[in-house]
């Protein structure tokens, strides 16, 4: 989650792809540990959830700095596939970021404004929520409020409280505890996504395409393209670790 309002395109970009790879791999949660059992949750009021329904939702974010300015907007998309495959779409009005995860472990972070792509092989196949909320969220902190209906669609309420930012989302119950509103307010100004709508059914299928044109790089460059750059410590790190698997597997 934002902690603070980014004005900065590839700030705000950097932080949401952490969050989406955590999403899609493991974002704005990590949807692989909420799939895990209920048992020592901490929520005695989560509810069992279905593991193949298909649907597709679509939030809006705005962006406000204190004095009630906007100062950016985007639009997220959700889209998972009866067969448990998930791929998440930000359009910020600048910059695109899809990130596909299919069953077969493949995992995709396409950025289509760069014409880039890294790829990787998880350990397993994309995961459900077993409940919602779970666990994930009782040990990052988060109190469960209470259920309240958005969009027609029953959603558990949770908040996060801390001395410079006060969050609150609420998570379909009936939709993969997927993010359906979300609300963060910090120092700096407030970020608000509503619920656009939700369409159930099987997503659209450009959702998890891959082009083949698209160029494989490392995770920096996706991000940060081809030119000199300075990066930090993980980033390093998860360049090697790139490497290293493409090595193995025979592709470099």
């Amino acid at each position: 989650m934002k902690n603070t309002v980014k004005l900065n395109s590839i700030g705000r970009l950097l932080l949401w792809v952490t969050i989406a790879a955590v999403a899609a791999t493991s974002g704005r949660f990590s949807y692989a540990k909420l799939g895990r059992a209920l048992a020592g949750s901490g929520y005695a009021h989560a509810h069992r959830l279905s593991d193949s329904t298909a649907y597709t939702i679509i939030r809006s974010e705005t962006l406000t700095d204190n004095s009630g300015k906007t100062v950016g907007s985007a639009e997220y998309t959700t889209a998972v596939r009866s067969d448990g495959s998930r791929a998440l779409l930000n359009d910020d009005h600048r910059i695109r970021m899809r990130f596909v995860r299919l069953t077969t472990g493949e995992d995709v972070r396409i950025n289509e404004t760069l014409g880039k792509k890294t790829t990787s092989m998880q350990s397993g196949p994309s995961r459900r929520p077993a409940s919602c909320p779970d666990q994930s969220f009782a040990a990052r902190g988060w109190s469960y409020v209470g259920d309240e209906t958005i969009g027609g669609y029953r959603a558990s309420k949770l908040e996060l409280k801390s001395n410079s930012a006060y969050q609150t989302v609420w998570l379909g119950i009936d939709l993969g505890c997927e993010i359906l509103q979300y609300y963060n307010k910090t120092e700096t100004g407030l970020s608000v996504q509503n619920l656009v709508r939700v369409s159930l059914g099987e997503p659209d299928e450009s959702l998890f395409e891959v082009p083949a044109s698209l160029s494989e790089v490392s995770p920096s460059q996706l991000l940060l393209g081809d030119g000199p750059r300075s990066l930090s410590a993980p980033d390093q790190r998860r360049d090697a670790h790139y490497h290293d698997l493409r090595h193995k597997a025979g592709l470099e």
